[in-house]
């Protein structure tokens, strides 16, 4: 016989280990198979190995119908005990008194995130692109990067409070971060723009507003709150009405000692 590895139902197929995501499971168990067909009186035994304590364990079960594969069912408490840790599901057919063993099948339970601390960044967009950064709210399908700048020029802008843009930069959690950004505006008057930075969604800095003439240089610091990714952003409370221009430029990110 050649028995096939054991696996939970929900794993992924990342390489060359895959994964099982928690958040997945339905109800109090992780259901686990083998496409293997099972005959009256085959005895099976499953094992979940595991070095963390309570995160093992083990059935035994004999077969009194035929089935076209294995179907069976863990404790989630288990399975979840080896959080950021891998099990490995080791599964073994008996068979007209010769038991036949699988390959053992190692898997990750809910896999953290592998980070790479970020160097300090700096966007200046001088390849002409947004550099990873995404247009948000009001200025969607309206922002060009020109001289080195991404410049809004709105001649009927609408009222109100929307991000600027964002871009997903990933953190390390509780290390601090000191990010920063440059604006200008080249209207001959202010027009009532108040800019700030933040961290998905937050404010991390000051509001202040947008003046001709003046270079507005900004920052914000904030504490990572995971390991993995967040989203900066640079807001704007005022969009004014009608004419709006604006240009950004030299925005950064820089990991504290």
């Amino acid at each position: 016989m050649n028995v096939p590895p054991l696996g939970f139902t929900l794993q992924d197929s990342a390489q060359p280990i895959p994964n099982l995501n928690t958040n997945l499971l339905v109800g109090n168990c992780a259901e686990v198979s083998c496409n293997f067909p099972l005959l009256p009186m085959d005895f099976v035994n499953i094992n979940m190995i595991s070095s963390i304590l309570g995160g093992d364990h083990n059935q035994s079960f004999s077969i009194g119908q035929a089935s076209p594969s294995l179907t069976t069912l863990i404790p989630r408490d288990r399975v979840e005990a080896n959080e950021g840790n891998s099990v490995r599901l080791r599964l073994t057919i008996r068979r007209n008194g010769v038991s036949t063993p699988a390959n053992d099948a190692t898997v990750t339970i809910n896999r953290r995130p592998v980070v790479t601390p970020t160097p300090d960044t700096v966007w200046d967009f001088n390849d002409g692109t947004l550099q990873g950064w995404v247009p948000q709210g009001s200025y969607v399908g309206l922002l060009r990067v020109i001289n080195n700048e991404v410049v809004a020029n709105l001649p009927n802008s609408v009222p109100g409070a929307s991000h600027i843009i964002t871009r997903s930069v990933p953190v390390i959690a509780g290390r601090t971060y000191n990010c920063s950004f440059n604006a200008r505006t080249d209207l001959p008057a202010a027009d009532g723009s108040r800019l700030y930075m933040t961290m998905n969604g937050k404010s991390i800095g000051r509001a202040a507003p947008l003046l001709p003439g003046f270079t507005l240089l900004e920052s914000g610091t904030f504490i990572a709150p995971i390991t993995g990714s967040v989203h900066l952003g640079i807001f704007n409370e005022a969009v004014p009405r009608g004419i709006h221009q604006l240009a950004l430029d030299t925005i950064s990110i820089t990991l504290m000692p």
